[in-house]
């Protein structure tokens, strides 16, 4: 057991900056705990204030409280410099997804992250979500199916996501900080690794850049499809467009389909004859649920030496599949993924 976390360090005042920040504070109550904010946008900052956290305007007067821990939210293209930087004096960092926001800053991450020697868990919360955790369940309890189809739906408007945000100025809406459905939306991607296994190639993609308010360079939707390294086909559509939130995964077997609806946390069966079976349902809270766990999973790093949840590697292998949807998209053409081997991790 290490000795008691005193400071800590966030990187990022968007929204998952300051939730992580407020989580931090419900665990570790009698910590330091110092933001970042370097952005001119207006963040709705008085909450933070209100759990005593400090704001201040750089990493480096972040890093003069010499924080045990850090994490790092900030746009997905600063995430090579502002990891790089703090990875000099900090060896515990929780980085949010995507890791970055192309597959070459991906690799220079991750190979500068192992070469710092830094315990790195990556923010797909998914992971420790209710809901994804019981499909897991149910799908280990017998991997002989073979499933032949697998479709993943993931679809709300731009305006929708951060209430009071302009969202043509949020980083979800801007190439130069990272922004687009294909980074948005990569839980799902992570998603199918962790529940199955690894996307071997993007038979087709079409990706969309209108239909909502961003800088006209970023991705809005995407419709590609992808082969596991089972010979699975899986059918992803995401979107940013539409006013109906839905985020709908289904699983096709030969005996029945499996579908998870992850906007109202439910999981249920349906048979060839049409009859339906509930499996789960779950709690409310369960987005809260999913945030403490990520954070309670990555202190244990710290505290107990425990592996990350989710590692650089995962979050490289997402960024491949990132990078093959859009070669496919511009080719029309089918694109292979090399597997990669996963090296030793610090």
């Amino acid at each position: 057991m290490r000795e008691p976390i005193t400071n800590a360090l966030v990187v990022g005042s968007g929204s998952a900056g300051r939730r992580h920040a407020r989580e931090l504070r419900n665990l570790l109550p009698n910590a330091k705990i110092a933001i970042v904010k370097r952005s001119s946008s207006e963040q709705p900052l008085e909450l933070i204030k209100h759990y005593q956290i400090d704001l201040v305007p750089d990493i480096q007067t972040g890093l003069q409280n010499g924080p045990q821990i850090a994490i790092v939210a900030s746009p997905s293209s600063m995430h090579l410099s502002d990891c790089t930087e703090i990875s000099k004096f900090c060896k515990f960092i929780f980085l949010e997804k995507p890791i970055s926001e192309t597959l070459e800053s991906a690799y220079k991450l991750h190979h500068s992250l192992k070469a710092a020697k830094a315990v790195t868990t990556v923010g797909y919360h998914l992971r420790n979500s209710d809901t994804v955790l019981e499909l897991k369940k149910i799908l280990d309890r017998d991997r002989s199916i073979v499933y032949s189809s697998i479709t993943m739906e993931h679809r709300q408007h731009l305006s929708l996501w951060r209430p009071g945000v302009n969202p043509a100025l949020s980083v979800s809406g801007r190439k130069d900080l990272g922004g687009g459905i294909l980074l948005e939306f990569s839980h799902e991607f992570d998603a199918l690794r962790f529940l199955l296994h690894d996307v071997s190639s993007v038979v087709k993609a079409d990706l969309g850049y209108s239909g909502a308010p961003t800088d006209g360079l970023v991705e809005t939707s995407s419709q590609a499809t992808l082969k596991t390294t089972l010979g699975t086909e899986v059918e992803t559509n995401l979107d940013m467009t539409s006013m109906v939130f839905k985020r709908l995964w289904s699983l096709k077997s030969q005996h029945r389909t499996i579908s998870a609806n992850l906007a109202d946390g439910l999981i249920y069966e349906t048979f060839p004859n049409g009859a339906v079976n509930n499996l789960y349902a779950a709690k409310p809270g369960e987005r809260d649920r999913a945030e403490t766990a990520i954070l309670k999973r990555f202190l244990s790093t710290y505290y107990l030496g425990l592996d990350p949840h989710c590692t650089t590697y995962d979050g490289l292998a997402t960024s491949t599949v990132i990078e093959a949807i859009r070669q496919s998209a511009t080719s029309k053409l089918s694109v292979a993924i090399e597997p990669h081997e996963q090296k030793d991790f610090p």
